[in-house]
């Protein structure tokens, strides 16, 4: 997400993330990290909800679309998802 960083709010604020195109939001309250990478990589964190639905829905190299839709609000989509 380095390249779309300038579309999130600002560290420590809280995002809502929707895991999947018909999912639910995560439950776990997730907020946007812009100082844990040395290189100002953004950083979401999610929790072991994600963590669990990323096993279930992706292989080792697969990858993720997400979708911005507002600075404090992604959807993640699940491999083979389309919107």
């Amino acid at each position: 997400m380095k390249k779309h960083k300038t579309h999130f709010d600002q560290h420590n604020e809280k995002i809502k993330v929707k895991l999947g195109q018909n999912g639910n939001e995560a439950k776990y309250q997730s907020y946007i990290n812009r100082e844990f990478n040395k290189n100002k990589t953004l950083s979401i964190y999610i929790g072991e909800e994600y963590t669990n639905w990323v096993q279930a829905n992706f292989k080792l190299g697969d990858t993720m679309k997400v979708e911005i839709v507002n600075p404090n609000s992604i959807i993640l989509y699940a491999r083979g998802e389309e919107h």
